[in-house]
């Protein structure tokens, strides 16, 4: 059987070796897309936590304007 490699040059290989090869491109492009899609997630994560981390503390400050306003200090 003729195998064409990204190179350009032919080889002869056997059916096993052909399905070896197209199996690795499969796990090749399969690891790429895990990777894209820990990498999506994690940005995710991390813009959830800096919104809450915001919201958080804009809930304190208004807490604290308030008692500073009820208890006289400004």
């Amino acid at each position: 059987m003729q195998y064409k490699d990204d190179n350009g040059k032919n080889y002869e290989i056997s059916y096993s070796q052909k399905l070896q090869r197209e199996q690795n491109k499969l796990l090749k492009q399969k690891n790429r897309l895990l990777m894209v899609f820990l990498v999506m997630m994690f940005v995710f994560a991390l813009g959830g936590a800096y919104l809450y981390i915001r919201l958080e503390t804009i809930n304190f400050l208004t807490d604290l304007m308030h008692a500073v306003r009820v208890f006289g200090m400004s």
